[in-house]
């Protein structure tokens, strides 16, 4: 997930005018700024300029520290200047998206895809007989693996990201804390429980494995990060099949993905040429191809199982590039709608994985819409869906049309996993799913899920992590199962029974403090997020306290 508003990166400190102000003045100062340095890189202002320019807002305003400062500008100059050079994008759009909030201006765009006719009808999942075989597959998300943690550091500091050598002694302990992103020993420990307790069959892994320090990275640090975990994976789980799918903290400079048409020292080939190549022992090479190109791939498992790996990256509100084009960059959704197709056809079930979920707003809209648009026409193909980014325990509900309409039923769920990294207040957890597959006539629905996490406070008094069950959803929820119907009946039952509704809200948070929800507002927002698998498409969340699907 993005570090937050302090470090949010267009240009560095856009999306940050909105701490301690309101929604206007962020948007006057935004698109102030904005304009300002359009005008000086149209005019070909000088680096230095555009620079000082930069730093100086970022300081002025308390986004950060000069040093912070001075090193996101640093990182993302030369990416700003592109896409301001070449965006038709006007700044009150453009702020619009990256605030999430109302500038004015319209949308930055409103394209949308095709999608084949000849829908096969609606059939209602069933559970397997008793007896059935069922497959688990473990879900990891957002690692953030911090090289530098250093137990005994300051876990509060001057900087966005704390708990490393230089920056003073402290309390933080061996195996984390909460105010930081994890150390290696933790990921390790973690790898060796799942590897000695877990009978694994594959593994989701949905990305974000460096740490947060984004002003201070480099392709050849985030490289030497991507692989030394990755080797980590291979170390503790080598017969395990694994997943994986790319985050936004991936990439250097954070968020920015460039499409193919970007070449040249601005190009992320660099990053798409590495996973292609520490990916190799996991992915078959017609699926290597694909992610040499964009970042994405597809998998045909022999058991009637379909993996499409998706980057996610392609619709974030914070990746630049976006603003010079953002219509379906490298071809990724019509690659999508090809793949879903043949798979119908094949009679195969499809699992979705990614990592930014596409009902958050970090998500841009139109591309939402026509993700969306595909889920719905293929809704008896795709069973299931897994993200992360949010560090929450969370999920979407998807529904059949993108209105509430008098046959409107849920369709389809994602599944987002709360994070192993602690950073903003988390124990480190991971989770596992039941699954009905690895046999003819499979459903490859999820049937449960069972999450564990680690009690830092308990670990560093005692010097030895301990992942335990913190719950199962089917027994902790009472529902008689994780189809999309039953998980739209939960979100019903949460808006009006605060009991159920609060234990949610405790999973979610997965950490020492739950989160403060007490007031009908934020109860509302929580369940509505709950009902948006459509970015700035609330239409469901008014149904809250009055679902009534079949």
């Amino acid at each position: 997930m993005i570090v937050g508003c302090r470090l949010a990166v267009l240009l560095a400190v856009l999306s940050c005018f909105g701490a301690g102000a309101s929604a206007s003045v962020s948007c006057y100062f935004c698109k102030k700024l904005v304009n300002s340095l359009q005008s000086h890189v149209r005019h070909n202002s000088s680096l230095h300029t555009l620079s000082t320019l930069l730093q100086d807002a970022c300081v002025v305003f308390g986004i950060e520290k000069k040093e912070v400062c001075n090193g996101l500008v640093k990182e993302f100059r030369p990416v700003v200047v592109a896409v301001l050079r070449d965006s038709a994008v006007d700044s009150a759009a453009l702020c619009s998206e990256l605030l999430k909030s109302s500038c004015g201006g319209g949308p930055i765009s409103n394209w949308t895809v095709a999608v084949p006719g000849d829908k096969p009808p609606y059939m209602p999942p069933q559970l397997p007989k008793p007896g059935s075989p069922v497959l688990r597959a473990v879900h990891l998300a957002d690692p953030h693996i911090d090289r530098f943690y250093e137990a005994g550091s300051a876990v509060n500091c001057h900087e966005p990201l704390c708990c490393r050598p230089w920056q003073g002694k402290g309390n933080a302990g061996k195996w984390g804390d909460v105010n930081c992103d994890p150390p290696m020993a933790l990921l390790e420990n973690l790898f060796q429980h799942i590897n000695s307790t877990e009978p694994v069959d594959y593994v989701i892994w949905t990305g974000d494995l460096p740490a947060h320090d984004i002003w201070n990275q480099t392709h050849e640090a985030q490289v030497e990060t991507i692989r030394t975990i990755s080797n980590l994976l291979r170390r503790y789980m080598p017969d395990a099949v694994i997943y994986p799918a790319v985050g936004n903290h991936e990439g250097s400079p954070v968020n920015t993905f460039a499409p193919p048409s970007v070449t040249g020292d601005l190009s992320d080939q660099w990053l798409l040429d590495t996973l292609a190549d520490i990916w190799i022992d996991w992915l078959p090479e017609s699926a290597l191809a694909t992610v040499r190109k964009g970042g994405y791939y597809s998998v045909r498992r022999a058991d009637g199982l379909r993996i499409v790996s998706l980057n996610f990256n392609f619709c974030n509100n914070l990746n630049l590039w976006l603003y010079v084009n953002d219509t379906d960059p490298s071809g990724q959704l019509q690659w999508l709608i090809q793949e879903l197709y043949e798979a119908e056809m094949a009679g195969e079930k499809v699992h979705l994985i990614g990592h930014i979920p596409p009902g958050l707003r970090d998500c841009l809209p139109a591309w939402s819409a026509a993700f969306n648009k595909i889920m719905r026409r293929y809704e008896s193909t795709v069973t299931a869906q897994f993200y992360g980014h949010t560090h929450f325990d969370e999920l979407e509900i998807f529904f059949n049309s993108s209105q509430p309409q008098a046959n409107s039923r849920p369709s389809s769920v994602a599944y987002i996993a709360p994070s192993v990294t602690t950073y903003q207040g988390h124990f480190p957890a991971f989770r596992v799913y039941s699954i009905d597959g690895g046999y003819p006539d499979a459903s490859w629905h999820v049937l449960d899920h069972r999450n564990y996490l680690c009690n830092l406070t308990e670990a560093n008094e005692s010097g030895v992590p301990k992942w335990t069950l913190e719950y199962v959803a089917r027994s902790a929820y009472e529902m008689p199962s994780l189809f999309p119907q039953d998980w739209a009946h939960f979100a019903e039952r949460c808006a009006s029974n605060r009991t159920l509704f609060n234990l949610y809200m405790m999973h979610k948070q997965h950490g020492p403090v739950p989160i403060k929800c007490s007031d009908e507002k934020c109860h509302h927002a929580h369940v509505c997020d709950m009902l948006t698998s459509e970015s700035g498409n609330t239409a469901y969340c008014s149904f809250a306290k009055k679902l009534d699907f079949p």
